[in-house]
């Protein structure tokens, strides 16, 4: 400390009164508005991650529903043309109409209708 000359000591004494009357004008509010805007930060900053969060998991969730309903509308179009559904229902509809008292009950409209929108 004894390297130290007077003027230096003096120009940190001036220095210190500039940031002392620079603090000294605060406003008294600064506190509250900081507060505020801290606030504000933390709030935008946990926000934007949690929506982006949120808006990937909807897509993959979406996107995974889809493939599985078509994987399941697939899987049982498969099983109606390998068990023949449509096939046997048009045998039965047509014995039904080789049988004389069946006939009055079904028509050949609604038997067609059925079967075209099969």
């Amino acid at each position: 400390m004894a390297d130290v000359d007077t003027q230096t000591v003096l120009n940190v004494v001036e220095i210190l009164k500039g940031v002392k009357s620079l603090l000294g004008q605060q406003n008294p509010y600064l506190p509250v508005y900081s507060a505020l805007g801290g606030a504000f930060v933390g709030a935008v900053a946990t926000f934007i991650p949690n929506s982006m969060i949120a808006l990937c998991k909807e897509r993959r969730e979406r996107k995974s529903l889809t493939l599985a309903l078509y994987a399941e509308i697939q899987a049982v179009t498969e099983l109606i043309r390998a068990r023949a559904y449509v096939e046997n229902i048009r045998n039965i509809i047509n014995d039904m109409h080789k049988w004389a008292h069946c006939k009055r009950y079904i028509s050949n409209y609604s038997a067609r209708g059925i079967l075209h929108d099969l």
